[in-house]
């Protein structure tokens, strides 16, 4: 009996922090107009969360990271689905490459380091969709959440 491995999530989302700040993708709207997201996105057939991460985060940043631990997803973000899945990462380097040769169609417009501050506690992130996540940064920011599940990969 093979056991799933992802469980019932079929995307991940990865919060990589690095300095004070939350490492974000811009993406377009169908109407044309630019938005800051977690970088991430669909976990394939075969693979790992931890191993889905890596690759997204790569393929959207070209940021080498190190999975620290799956996080509680907290409640009331509304700006991605329930099949998300929500990572802590570490990057590996100071690199910040930029987006990789599209393999799924999606375009990535930008790759920035956004810092958070109590003025903006989540980032560029739309408040609207995903004010909820601030607390959970913040934790994480002072180390309150300990570290547990340690995962290192790279393409």
């Amino acid at each position: 009996m093979s056991v799933d491995p992802t469980g019932s999530y079929s995307r991940v989302r990865v919060l990589c922090l690095r300095d004070g700040k939350l490492l974000l993708v811009q993406h377009r709207w169908t109407d044309g107009s630019y938005f800051w997201f977690i970088p991430g996105g669909g976990i394939k057939n075969g693979e790992s969360i931890e191993d889905a991460a890596v690759r997204e985060v790569w393929e959207e940043t070209g940021v080498r990271i190190r999975v620290v631990r799956r996080l509680t997803r907290p409640p009331g973000i509304t700006g991605v689905g329930p099949e998300h899945v929500f990572v802590l990462a570490a990057p590996l380097d100071t690199e910040t490459r930029g987006p990789q040769p599209a393999v799924d169609g999606d375009t990535v417009f930008a790759v920035e380091w956004h810092a958070i501050t109590d003025s903006r506690p989540i980032g560029g992130l739309t408040a609207e969709f995903w004010s909820p996540l601030g607390g959970l940064i913040r934790e994480l920011m002072r180390g309150d959440i300990k570290a547990t599940g340690m995962h290192d990969a790279g393409p």
